[in-house]
């Protein structure tokens, strides 16, 4: 006897301001551990279907939304190709293989929350001809999202606020050039927030943001791997809260010293890392967190060693600044110097002492 296929779950719909939540099941018959094709865990089915069922809900009259929630996609690599005109839902996913929305246009709500790409996802601009951006029309929610591998979301146009909140970046996440928008600006919901996010891997955060955007908030975020590449506009605002209290509780309050230098010796691109480590280092003076102020401060002179602008002369300078002063960080070190300055000078003095110099027999000159 065939069952139905035992995956349920709830969406939240959104009206205008309003939210509904509704309860689903999936009216499929199951082909597998008493679920579906779609909501099957294998990594290892056609991709075929899934094309033709996305097809299929986008056209239908009936379908009042684009519902993928739970679905498990095979490794097969998978590309969006068509805009989303409905509302898609693709909440609580697994996706084994990468995955690109390159070039669309999400007319609607779009939520992600809760899925897992354990490939590469782009949502990036499309290299065709016209150079198509992917862009969100209406909110975009990536709460509770884990990216196991490198995620993009270079030059994509945000329409309105998107969520990250609970999101794991665990490998490269690049914002390159994203436009943030907010046409219509609501008091204490204009800030891009980061909220208990993960990055451990390198994050380029170099997105522009309209007028109406405060700016970009990071609140107990694990910072592990982050470098904000080329930041926004100078007058834009980047709030941290409760960074320095995240290293105490995991312990890592050492981790710049070492992680710092490491980063701007092996980045492929270590002019942005400076921006990033001078901006990082006014911040932390700023609010007199002037521990973490300096690792930025050697950072920033770690890196210029890279810096193609630099002479030699400015290199061997550098080179002495560490050897002799460790960028400032060492107490130790300024004072041997000049302690051994010190028994230099004697020992040259000492020398000249005990020189014999020839006198001069003033008799014989006398008359």
């Amino acid at each position: 006897m065939e069952s139905q296929c035992s995956f349920s779950y709830q969406i939240i719909r959104l009206h205008g301001v309003t939210l509904e939540i509704q309860d689903r099941q999936c009216p499929r018959l199951a082909v597998s551990d008493g679920r579906c094709f779609f909501h099957a865990d294998s990594p290892d089915k056609p991709i075929e279907p899934f094309a033709d069922e996305i097809a299929r809900q986008s056209s239908s009259s009936d379908n009042k939304d684009l519902d993928l929630c739970g679905y498990v996609f095979p490794k097969t690599d998978f590309r969006f190709k068509d805009s989303i005109e409905k509302p898609i839902y693709m909440e609580g996913c697994t996706v084994y293989g990468n995955m690109s929305f390159k070039g669309l246009r999400f007319h609607d709500y779009a939520s992600f929350h809760g899925s897992v790409f354990l490939g590469e996802v782009d949502f990036g601009h499309d290299a065709d001809p016209y150079h198509r951006q992917t862009s969100f029309a209406n909110k975009a929610v990536f709460n509770s999202v884990k990216f196991f591998k490198r995620a993009s979301f270079s030059a994509c146009r945000f329409e309105r606020l998107p969520d990250f909140q609970g999101t794991e970046f665990r490998d490269i996440v690049t914002f390159g050039w994203a436009n943030i928008e907010m046409p219509f600006r609501q008091p204490g919901d204009d800030w891009l927030e980061f909220r208990n996010c993960e990055f451990i891997g390198q994050a380029d955060l170099a997105v522009r943001v309209k007028d109406n955007v405060s700016g970009l908030k990071f609140a107990h975020c694990n910072l592990e791997g982050l470098v904000i590449g080329t930041l926004p506009r100078n007058d834009i605002a980047v709030e941290f809260t409760n960074i320095r209290k995240w290293y105490e509780e995991r312990k890592w309050y050492q981790w710049p010293r070492k992680k710092i230098r490491d980063e701007v010796s092996e980045s492929n691109e270590p002019i942005k890392v400076i921006d990033s480590y001078r901006y990082l280092e006014k911040y932390f003076y700023d609010h007199s967190d002037f521990g973490l102020a300096r690792h930025f401060y050697v950072g920033q002179m770690v890196g210029f060693r890279r810096d193609p602008n630099f002479d030699w002369s400015a290199r061997l300078m550098n080179r002495l600044y560490q050897l002799f002063f460790n960028f400032g960080e060492s107490i130790l070190r300024p004072v041997c110097l000049l302690l051994l300055s010190a028994l230099l000078f004697q020992w040259c003095y000492c020398s000249m002492e005990y020189t014999s110099i020839p006198t001069i027999n003033w008799n014989k000159w006398r008359g």
